[in-house]
């Protein structure tokens, strides 16, 4: 299609979205009398089609596939009961809590505590003076 107006300003004046005045205009161009004639033709077999489309649709589930999805679920619930419970892990043996030492003490700790009063040790000194 060579005129600009086909598939723009022709289709709004066919819905009524265009000035009146575009009717020569289609009247007199090859392409825009193309495009009417095809949205036309869409327009009369969408008619023919439309009352199809608004009847109500029945839908139908097959029972079959009811009653199996049924024995199916129930089959699962049986297998989960049969052999999922399991007694449950008993934890590893850990240090009772009423023990003396610390479970979070780091013998690095305290190696930074002597470090540390060893330092102020010298402080002390000099403060004295």
């Amino acid at each position: 299609m060579t005129c600009p107006h086909a598939e723009t300003t022709t289709i709004a004046w066919m819905y009524g979205d265009a000035h009146d005045s575009h009717a020569l205009h289609v009247a007199s161009c090859v392409d825009c009398t193309a495009v009417l004639d095809l949205h036309e033709r869409v327009g009369r077999t969408t008619a023919r089609v439309a009352p199809l489309l608004r009847r109500p649709v029945e839908v139908r589930r097959p029972r079959g596939l009811v009653v199996a999805g049924v024995v199916a679920l129930a089959a699962a619930v049986l297998l989960a009961v049969a052999f999922g419970t399991s007694p449950a892990p008993t934890p590893p043996a850990t240090a009772s809590l009423a023990s003396p030492t610390d479970p979070f003490a780091d013998p690095l700790d305290a190696e930074l505590d002597d470090l540390a009063a060893q330092i102020e040790l010298p402080a002390d000194e000099f403060t004295s003076l």
